[in-house]
């Protein structure tokens, strides 16, 4: 239970971050079919409340700090067996 229990909190710091990254391209992609592609083709503009480009900006910035912390922790944790293998070997 005790090796069981970081592999449950490690496993979806390891992979959480793609979920907001989906959700950053999935919103720019919707932005250019819904409000870009009318403007090339001069059809009507819909004229909609989505902020279809904070969103995503919101969704990226988190998915990088995600990253960036699941790094973090994977590298101390490397760093820790690498001290502790380093102990018994002394």
């Amino acid at each position: 239970m005790r090796k069981l229990l970081p592999l449950v909190i490690l496993l979806p710091l390891n992979t959480g971050w793609v979920i907001p990254l989906f959700l950053s391209v999935s919103s720019i992609l919707d932005w250019c079919r819904l409000e870009v592609s009318p403007l090339l083709y001069g059809t009507q503009i819909s004229k909609n409340s989505f902020p279809f480009l904070e969103f995503p900006k919101q969704m990226l910035f988190l998915s990088c700090v995600w990253v960036a912390v699941a790094m973090a922790i994977n590298t101390l944790m490397v760093l820790d067996r690498r001290r502790d293998v380093t102990k018994t070997l002394r």
